[in-house]
């Protein structure tokens, strides 16, 4: 049993979640609960190692979710899973895996592009949301949170191994969106995005939180659409912006 804070592992652990530059130097993040550790068993030898208390391994529902999994595997003290983990209430269970390699689809119809999004719940919610309305594509901007901040991480759960995305420059972003109109939101635009015909193939930008779209992102666009609103409110919130928007094109899709 692993018993102490500084054990080798345990500060590797620490400084994969603090660390952004390590996390991709080592292209690896921390996972946390069981619902996170069913999504990686679809692929078992992706996992790097796998951490459980005591408490947790003894439970024969849990057991049966570690069989097929090649993954080293510790069992560490409450205090040890209480400092890797990143909540306040440890689920007894985290597991370093390799992060995803994707494939780009070769016809990207519906991308979503995200410019510089700096909350990780935002983030981990606008993830979740994507690829529930079935986009194609996520691409985000070099001035974004990291998309394997433990706190995204535990917003969006699985989908992170889902959803095809990419965390690049600029410039590649305009490489992967050059066949599709762009349409940006922006609470100031005169067209609403539900004018929108989002059966064709297009992609939707949103912009940071509190500035909205940046210099670059504005550079891509091809148009700007807004979501009205009842009453006289600055803005949504970016994630809950976005849903509304994405939604809107699943619907007009016919896939929902």
């Amino acid at each position: 049993m692993i018993e102490s804070p500084q054990n080798q592992h345990i500060k590797y652990i620490k400084k994969i979640k603090s660390s952004r530059k390590f996390r991709h130097t080592e292209k690896t993040f921390l996972i946390e609960g069981e619902n996170w550790l069913h999504e990686a068993m679809a692929t078992p030898d992706e996992l790097k190692a796998i951490f459980y208390t005591e408490e947790w391994v003894n439970q024969e529902k849990n057991q049966s979710l570690l069989q097929g999994s090649t993954a080293f595997q510790y069992v560490v003290s409450d205090a040890v899973m209480k400092a890797i983990s990143d909540t306040t209430s440890p689920p007894g269970i985290a597991a370093l895996i390799k992060q995803p390699n994707f494939q780009l689809p070769k016809d990207l119809l519906f991308i979503l592009v995200l410019d510089g999004i700096s909350d990780p719940g935002n983030l981990g919610t606008i993830v979740r949301t994507a690829a529930a309305a079935g986009i194609d594509a996520l691409f985000l901007s070099p001035n974004c949170v990291d998309i394997y901040n433990p706190k995204v991480v535990r917003s969006c759960v699985g989908t992170l191994l889902k959803l095809p995305f990419l965390q690049t420059s600029w410039e590649r972003i305009k490489e992967f969106t050059t066949q599709v109109p762009i349409y940006g939101l922006d609470a100031q635009a005169n067209q609403t995005y539900t004018a929108v015909n989002w059966q064709k193939p297009s992609a939707l930008m949103v912009g940071n939180e509190s500035k909205g779209l940046s210099k670059e992102g504005r550079e891509l666009l091809s148009s700007t659409i807004s979501i009205p609103m009842a009453r006289n409110v600055e803005s949504l919130n970016a994630s809950m912006a976005a849903g509304i928007v994405l939604f809107e094109a699943l619907r007009q899709k016919g896939l929902n």
